[in-house]
């Protein structure tokens, strides 16, 4: 009855530079946590959080898109604007950045429903909608929100 699997944390916490394997660990867990999953349920939906940081990927989290993505089913950038004092603009370019780097994960666009983790008042449904089409914009095949609860105020199908 399960559909997928989420690796949420599957990275180094800022500090891969300090591993001379951690790129390579992190790809090698992807790869046999992928495999192992795939060859129980072939069906199963296999995806993975990552930073939103495309020039630190590797040095300060061991996420290498290009390799962990031959794997994954899907991506899933961690593209909380409020917590990076960014727009929508840039999620739209980190969002490319992705689907550029990915080789043949689905790459859906996180995004924080939320203004920030110091400010955890939600958002309004238009300026999600508006980062949801910023997102799209920037080749995304969709769209994940993290805490919100407005979602029958939107219809992601109809942006």
């Amino acid at each position: 009855g399960v559909a997928g699997i989420h690796f949420d944390y599957i990275r180094f916490p800022g500090t891969a530079y300090k591993h001379s394997n951690g790129v390579d660990a992190v790809t090698y867990f992807t790869k046999t946590a992928c495999e192992a999953l795939h060859k129980q349920n072939p069906s199963l939906i296999v995806s993975a959080a990552f930073m939103p940081e495309p020039g630190a990927l590797k040095s300060y989290y061991g996420q290498d898109v290009a390799e962990m993505s031959k794997y994954l089913d899907m991506v899933v950038p961690m593209v909380y604007k409020g917590n990076y004092n960014q727009n929508a603009k840039w999620i739209q370019s980190v969002t490319e950045y992705f689907v550029k780097n990915s080789k043949g994960a689905v790459v859906l666009t996180g995004l924080q429903g939320y203004s920030s983790d110091s400010n955890v008042k939600k958002i309004s449904a238009s300026e999600l909608r508006n980062d949801a089409k910023y997102s799209l914009s920037g080749g995304a095949n969709g769209v994940i929100v993290f805490r919100y609860t407005l979602f029958e105020a939107i219809n992601f199908y109809n942006l």
